[in-house]
């Protein structure tokens, strides 16, 4: 009973490259690297980050639809209440 059942995800993720080895161009990683990354997009099915991917739509692996980061925050408009026939008060 002293073997493990259950490997780690970092495990898995080095038995991946090494089944496919086209998906190290992407650099996959189990988060993304620096503090505020750009060009990362996530896999939510194999909750992988691909560190290297503008250019990827699907997952390399399962072919599930890539997320990517937010590029901008939006901004929050003001409402001119005069427009609406409103008085500010």
């Amino acid at each position: 009973m002293g073997s493990r059942l259950k490997s780690t995800r970092r495990e898995e993720l080095r038995l991946l490259l090494k089944f496919i080895p086209k998906i190290e161009a992407y650099r996959p990683s189990l988060k993304p690297e620096g503090i505020r990354p750009n060009g990362y997009k996530y896999c939510s099915r194999c909750r992988i980050y691909f560190n290297n991917a503008d250019s990827l739509i699907a997952c390399p692996i399962c072919h599930y639809r890539l997320r990517s980061p937010r590029k901008a925050k939006r901004v929050k408009r003001s409402v001119d209440p005069e427009v609406y026939g409103v008085e500010a008060g």
